[in-house]
């Protein structure tokens, strides 16, 4: 529709209709235990596995050591490899206690008739969503204090310079409350996600405490998400973008006349409309993921990805920016509407005293955040969606539109500005993973809370 000449688009309908009518979800309820994850302990130094069971000063470098609560391994993938990178002389040691996730949740009761999707069989497999969440945080926690003070920062080595890390879901930042070290939280998913329902004004009124502590250094990865911590709790936590230090992969087209659609999700429906679409002799082919190893060394080999993205905070995203592999999005905002993603209304719970302004909260925008399914809204918070504000991403209008840009596009230049723009925000974010670190070394110098 948004090809044609027509003077209504997708976005106009759907805010006709009003609202939208969200699948069934299901609730999966976690259960937390407290001990070592050996699969999910790491080293940069051996061979990418280390075991922390003797927490023994690793040979050849003093030690520093991360323990994690975390379910999204990308999103883990950015602080860990910061910290290396800000320690280099230190063998950093990660350890998360929990095995993070590689797919995704899934919707229960899938909306649509699988005959309604001719072009992709396989569309009932892959869209969301269930809501994981975590049902015994107060008797997990008060286990894991306990296992911790025992097994880990009873060791001297461990103690004088070791740190916390949450990342998804932010609720995992409550197993660190009460130790009086420093916290690091990055996080990309919103406040409320894995979180029971009637846990919600009760872990807002405790991030906020947690995020007021002078040992929190707590940051959003995306300016969407930023905003949206904002909006239900008043306060404002700083924006660090993913640098994706954790892959080396960089450019290189060596098929210079071949596009990558990638989005497992779209990447059907895309290659069926290109196919109606391109004309004979195009000079470019179209290629999805399952048409290579799926490894990011086949990824920038293609002269540039085509993404239609599934939510506003994509780590593969970043992690393509970061290599400096040219992106192409679409422009128009009805192509940004995901009622399916962890941004949907479902998770949009503001305290009342939030809601009319409580002291030292932030003015109230006129849109949720969390709730960007009319067009007025996604109008209102385009300047936060990275897609609109990182530069040298290409945006075109349509399939025509596409067509045309991507045999023209100068991709070895806008390559280069892509890395340019990485390498200044690396520059300007080292300051931060100092902080976090002189933080961790004064915490070694603090008697231990009693167990």
């Amino acid at each position: 529709m948004e090809s044609s000449s027509w003077g209504v688009t997708v976005l106009d309908l759907w805010d006709m209709a009003q609202g939208f009518s969200y699948p069934q979800v299901t609730m999966l309820h976690q259960y937390m235990g407290s001990g070592p994850s050996p699969q999910s302990v790491s080293s940069d130094t051996a061979g990418g596995v280390a075991s922390l069971e003797q927490n023994k000063e690793p040979a050849g470098k003093p030690g520093f050591w991360i323990f994690e609560f975390g379910s999204h391994k990308a999103l883990s993938n950015e602080p860990v490899a910061m910290l290396r990178h800000a320690l280099p002389d230190f063998e950093v040691l990660h350890q998360n206690f929990v095995q993070p996730y590689e797919g995704r949740a899934e919707v229960f009761i899938h909306p649509f008739e699988q005959s309604c999707s001719p072009n992709c069989e396989y569309q009932q497999d892959s869209v969301p969503y269930i809501f994981p969440v975590v049902e015994d945080m107060e008797e997990s926690r008060l286990g894991f204090r306990s296992f911790v003070l025992g097994q880990y920062l009873v060791k001297p080595e461990v103690r004088k310079a070791s740190l916390f890390l949450c990342t998804n879901p932010m609720y995992y930042c409550n197993f660190f409350t009460e130790f009086n070290k420093t916290v690091l939280g990055y996080f990309g998913l919103p406040l409320h996600y894995m979180v029971p329902q009637e846990h919600w004004a009760k872990w807002t009124k405790d991030f906020v405490a947690m995020a007021s502590q002078p040992k929190s250094f707590f940051v959003s990865n995306n300016p969407l998400h930023a905003e949206q911590v904002v909006w239900q709790t008043g306060r404002r936590i700083p924006l660090l973008r993913p640098v994706v230090l954790y892959r080396d992969e960089v450019y290189n087209p060596t098929r210079e006349n071949d596009i990558l659609l990638p989005e497992p999700r779209d990447a059907c429906v895309l290659n069926c409309l290109i196919r109606a679409f391109t004309p004979e002799g195009y000079p470019l082919k179209f290629f999805g993921k399952a048409d290579t190893d799926r490894t990011f060394q086949a990824f920038t080999s293609f002269r540039a990805v085509v993404l239609f993205p599934h939510d506003f905070a994509l780590m593969t995203f970043y992690e393509l920016y970061a290599m400096g592999v040219p992106i192409f999005m679409p422009s128009h905002m009805s192509k940004y509407l995901f009622p399916y993603s962890a941004t949907v209304p479902l998770l949009d719970y503001v305290p009342s005293d939030v809601q009319q302004g409580c002291e030292g909260c932030e003015e109230r925008a006129p849109y949720s955040p969390m709730n960007l399914n009319s067009g007025a809204a996604l109008k209102h918070w385009v300047n936060k969606v990275d897609f609109f504000v990182l530069p040298e991403v290409q945006l075109f209008p349509s399939i025509a539109g596409l067509l045309d840009a991507l045999p023209r596009a100068d991709v070895h230049a806008i390559s280069q500005r892509m890395r340019e723009n990485r390498q200044s925000r690396l520059d300007d974010g080292l300051g931060f993973w100092r902080r976090v670190t002189e933080s961790t070394f004064r915490d070694g110098l603090v008697e231990l809370p009693r167990s």
